[in-house]
């Protein structure tokens, strides 16, 4: 027997004790196991093969709900208490069962592929949402933009976003997470005025001309993308935090001495520059004749410090587990990978 949220507010002249002797023995076994662990108003289930449905909540009155590796379906579950829900590795592939009228922050790492391209059709009866973070899922966003007009938080993080025209709607939109989407298309950002903070890594970028309108922007992660210019956020006088690590940036003096940002503190956080030791490994591979490992046969991109910067650093982690390796051999290791990344953009 499950009860549904408005059957104990019926049933307000019964104590606790009384409507739990009303419920199935399963109810009955998941209230006794969980009822002393909530902390918070949060109840975390890990790795229960026993938990089959969710009906016993109602009883608990838990605020916050997180699940991790112990369900494979949501079964019916009515709630206005319930205001937090994150699960994660999961196997869920139906939230159409979820009356929640009062969510407003969902959390879904590593959904069902299979039927994530639903999902955000499920997500959109949640009205009051205002955080949704999305993590390893394909998801259309255009049914939740249209219905989600209270979102300010929102991280698609490698959800193979392509396009950001359907995020336009989001026009109260503070902060956006689109981390390792590569090839993402941002040029509908420049519609997204009311941003504060917004993370772009691992994206693939080349250009970031459609972020000059973005007058809030007060931190940017651009980190691991193919930027050369950054002139365009001299229009961003609020941004006070900006990461662009591992990129081919050639114009970071231009930024650093721009009065607008000498008035508001501006910090340019870790823009990649060459390290001494960078520059030495640089100058023993120009050194280096071999006609296949010479830097003549390289591109300029992959001659960039930073894939020098990759290089060297994964080969001195090999190096430090193998403890084997000669000079030479270090150094010809460091050359043929470089060489493998410039092979590898030729093929592209």
């Amino acid at each position: 027997m499950h009860f549904q949220e408005n059957t104990f507010k019926a049933s307000y002249v019964m104590d606790k004790s009384a409507i739990i002797q009303m419920l199935s023995e399963y109810d009955k076994t998941m209230i006794q196991k969980y009822q002393n662990i909530i902390k918070n108003e949060t109840l975390i289930i890990k790795n229960d093969p026993q938990l089959q449905d969710l009906d016993f909540i109602n009883i608990l009155k838990v605020q916050v709900i997180e699940l991790y590796s112990c369900i494979n379906t949501i079964p019916k579950l009515e709630s206005k208490n319930i205001k937090q829900l994150k699960i994660q590795d999961c196997d869920i592939y139906r939230l159409n069962e979820l009356q929640l009228e009062n969510l407003e922050f969902l959390e879904m790492y590593n959904y069902n592929r299979q039927y994530s391209k639903t999902l955000t059709q499920e997500i959109a009866k949640f009205l009051r949402l205002r955080v949704l973070r999305l993590y390893g899922c394909i998801v259309d966003m255009s049914p939740i933009s249209q219905k989600s007009n209270n979102l300010t938080k929102l991280f698609l993080r490698s959800c193979e976003i392509r396009t950001t025209t359907a995020l336009r709607p989001l026009v109260n939109l503070e902060e956006l997470c689109l981390d390792t989407n590569d090839g993402v298309d941002i040029t509908s950002l420049q519609y997204l005025t009311t941003l504060k903070k917004l993370y772009l890594k691992q994206c693939g970028l080349i250009n970031l001309d459609a972020l000059r309108p973005l007058n809030m922007l007060e931190e940017l992660n651009i980190q691991e993308n193919k930027i050369v210019y950054i002139q365009p956020l001299l229009e961003l006088t609020q941004l006070s935090k900006l990461d662009a690590r591992y990129n081919n940036i050639s114009d970071s003096k231009i930024i650093e001495q721009h009065s607008n940002f000498k008035k508001s503190n501006f910090i340019l956080s870790r823009i990649s520059q060459p390290t001494k030791t960078e520059l030495q490994v640089a100058n023993i591979l120009k050194s280096i004749n071999s006609p296949i490992n010479s830097l003549k046969y390289l591109s300029k991109q992959a001659q960039n410090s930073i894939y020098i910067q990759i290089a060297f650093k994964k080969i001195i982690t090999e190096n430090q587990q193998k403890q084997n390796d000669n000079h030479s051999q270090f150094i010809a290791r460091v050359m043929a990978l470089i060489y493998q990344v410039n092979k590898s953009e030729a093929d592209q």
